[in-house]
């Protein structure tokens, strides 16, 4: 709708009485709903991440260390967060 308004703007009242169709607005709310499912499934796959990341370190024997300075996910957690992704699934 905001940029209907810009264009409406720009032309100098040209085009006041143009406004956006019920088709659009809906094609507007399923690609919001549709970017923050898109969201979602990038903050899952990127505790996955997080997971398989720990898991390949561990079976290297290193000790895990996160960039960030954040304590290391534990065991439990990992296994939670699996959970949550299977169920999801």
């Amino acid at each position: 709708m905001e940029d209907v308004r810009d264009v409406v703007k720009s032309s100098h009242g040209a085009l006041s009485d143009l406004t956006e169709s019920k088709s659009a607005q809906r094609l507007s709310r399923k690609v919001t709903q549709m970017i923050g499912q898109m969201d979602e499934l990038v903050t899952e796959l990127s505790a996955r991440k997080e997971v398989l990341i720990g898991d390949i370190e561990a079976k290297k024997g290193r000790v895990e260390v996160r960039a960030d300075g954040k304590e290391p996910i534990s065991d439990d957690r990992k296994k939670e967060i699996l959970d949550e992704i299977s169920k999801k699934q």
